[in-house]
């Protein structure tokens, strides 16, 4: 995959970790709307002095943005990318199911350990 695509693919990744839509991320950058979709489609690569700007709003640094970490076989998104988005959705249910999905997935790790 090209620098433009993974580029793209980390910076869709970061922005929903944050919970941003491409809106407020385009605001609080100084982008278009436009820009950050096509940025993100691997179409237009942003300079240098972009992408920092987007690193800064996305909370990390300009390396990190360019640090494409190993993806799983199932799926693009890494395993801590996952874990901060699990987070964050179970945030947006009741506390009571909140509360029976991790008590599923305690379950679920200990038969796992078990074997």
């Amino acid at each position: 995959m090209d620098i433009k695509k993974l580029l793209g693919k980390r910076i869709r990744r970061l922005r929903q970790i944050k919970g941003y839509t491409q809106e407020r991320l385009a605001e609080e950058s100084g982008l278009s709307v436009a820009f950050i979709g096509l940025a993100e489609r691997g179409k237009e690569c942003p300079s240098i002095k972009t992408a920092s700007r987007i690193a800064e709003v996305l909370g990390v640094s300009l390396s990190e943005l360019f640090d494409f970490p190993e993806r799983s076989l199932h799926d693009d998104r890494t395993i801590e990318e996952s874990l901060e988005m699990l987070s964050r959705r179970l945030k947006t249910i009741r506390k009571d199911n909140a509360r029976f999905v991790l008590d599923m997935m305690e379950r679920l790790i200990e038969r796992l350990e078990r074997g």
